[in-house]
């Protein structure tokens, strides 16, 4: 869990099958995919996404830069999808870590 300063609090993790946020669900495309989600100062869904492939994805560990840039990261098993980039590996689990464009 992160906070930008404003009241904004972000939320990450994994979850299979799928996840739902305020009646938003989202569909896991492998064993497990990362979810990051953004609530209002009153904690109404002001946004989320998934990200991952078709193996286990996890996330750990997120930040809010000052600067305006929210930090994850985590493992995957690549090939794993975060937003337009695609993630390969020769093999095996990766860590990663990524900066998500905010909303």
């Amino acid at each position: 869990m992160a906070t930008d300063g404003t009241g904004r609090v972000f939320v990450t993790g994994e979850s299979s099958l799928e996840a739902s946020f305020a009646g938003k669900t989202l569909t896991s495309r492998g064993a497990t995919d990362i979810y990051v989600a953004a609530l209002d100062e009153r904690g109404g869904l002001e946004w989320c996404v998934t990200s991952g492939g078709e193996k286990g994805d996890n996330a750990y560990t997120m930040a809010w830069h000052p600067d305006g840039r929210l930090v994850i990261g985590g493992g995957c098993t690549a090939p794993a999808t975060f937003d337009a980039t695609t993630m390969t590996s020769p093999g095996g689990a990766e860590a990663y870590g990524a900066i998500l464009k905010i909303k």
